[in-house]
């Protein structure tokens, strides 16, 4: 197939960009031809030129390629998409219930099939009006072949790693804690912007995993411990006995919302196994593995497509247009400023450097 790929934002690693990053390698990896188009053309999408697929940053850059479906996420790259391609079968991705871009259009846009990331989805567009025989649930997959069992899981934890670009510090704290009463090195990745791209090099260096979303299930597919907790709450340790509940609200901690004190958190840290490992690479292979996604994404399409009749819409296409030519130019103008400093601060350093030499060699001179 000859698929559009749609996103707001291919700027810095998070969920739905690491999905992206993730479908695209699937789907070209299964014989299919994709194009990705996003506003917001960064560091994800770099990553993604890099695998030889296209990235556009304006739709129109995308006219007259024969697409067979529109694969879209965000509202305003779907209804954007749509006015651009009226003629083509769409669906909607949705991997969230609080964001506003991953809302459903408030207007009709002849979506043919709708994809919730979790059952807390799926009920979320339920409740939005969207008809439940079209929604989807589609959990996250993980690339199994990328993302690797690294060495056994020690007999005691030793090193632990939170790892989450939202977590509050509340919930932080509680971790140090619990984790520093157990004799538990703990280290933070993420949570200033810093989650580095190469993360299947950095999690097989932990014992236990804290995070959520896609980091929970990269961690499983690594053969970590795995123990949901963030800033929405605890869910706890990923088990085979767990893992169906804890899904369904996409690994988020909202399936349980466990508010935890330190003395709970370390209570719960003793029930750490070294089973855990090869357990949780089994729940990554048998429910999360990308080959399986994009089989059944690939069917969804299909579906789409018979279910595709062309109809005449009144969308706002000059206004779509011009809200993401803004959006674009914003990041620009963010990203020129942001080269300028990083300038600055290496000629400050240099000098920095030089002056260092200067005062080095006048105090050899004195002696």
């Amino acid at each position: 197939m000859n698929v559009l790929l749609t996103h707001l934002h291919l700027d810095w690693p998070a969920g739905s960009e690491t999905y992206t990053y993730t479908l695209v390698n699937g789907l070209t990896s299964a014989g299919h031809d994709v194009t990705v188009v996003t506003p917001i053309a960064c560091e994800v999408a770099r990553r993604i030129r890099e695998r030889g697929v296209p990235v556009l940053e304006d739709l129109a850059d995308a006219a007259g390629t024969p697409f067979d479906v529109v694969h879209a996420q965000h509202n305003v790259m779907a209804l954007a998409a749509r006015a651009h391609f009226p003629t083509v079968p769409l669906l909607f991705h949705s991997h969230g219930t609080v964001p506003d871009p991953e809302q459903p259009p408030s207007v009709d846009a002849n979506i043919q099939l709708y994809v919730a990331v979790s059952e807390l989805v799926r009920d979320h567009l339920a409740s939005l009006d969207v008809s439940e025989e079209l929604i989807h649930v589609l959990h996250n997959p993980v690339d199994t072949d990328r993302f690797r069992p690294g060495p056994a899981l020690h007999e005691l934890p030793r090193r632990a790693a939170v790892i989450s670009g939202i977590i509050d510090s509340r919930t932080l704290s509680v971790i140090r804690s619990a984790t520093g009463r157990l004799g538990i090195e703990l280290v933070v990745v993420g949570r200033d912007g810093d989650r580095p791209w190469a993360m299947e090099d950095v999690l097989p260096e932990f014992d236990i995993v804290f995070s959520l979303g896609r980091g929970a299930i990269e961690a499983m597919a690594c053969g970590r411990a795995v123990f949901v907790y963030d800033v929405h709450g605890a869910d706890g340790w990923v088990t085979p006995e767990t893992v169906g509940e804890i899904e369904r609200c996409t690994f988020s901690g909202k399936r349980f919302r466990r508010d935890l004190s330190e003395d709970e958190l370390a209570a719960e840290l003793e029930g750490y196994g070294r089973w855990m490992g090869p357990a949780n690479r089994g729940l990554a292979e048998d429910r999360y593995d990308l080959g399986k996604h994009v089989e059944e994404l690939v069917g969804l399409y299909k579906r789409a497509i018979s279910r595709f009749r062309v109809r005449r819409l009144e969308l706002p296409r000059r206004e779509l247009d011009a809200v993401l030519r803004t959006l674009r130019a914003r990041v620009g103008e963010r990203e020129a400023r942001l080269e300028r400093h990083q300038t600055r601060i290496h000629l400050l350093q240099l000098e920095l450097r030089d002056r260092s030499r200067e005062m080095g060699s006048t105090t050899e001179e004195r002696r």
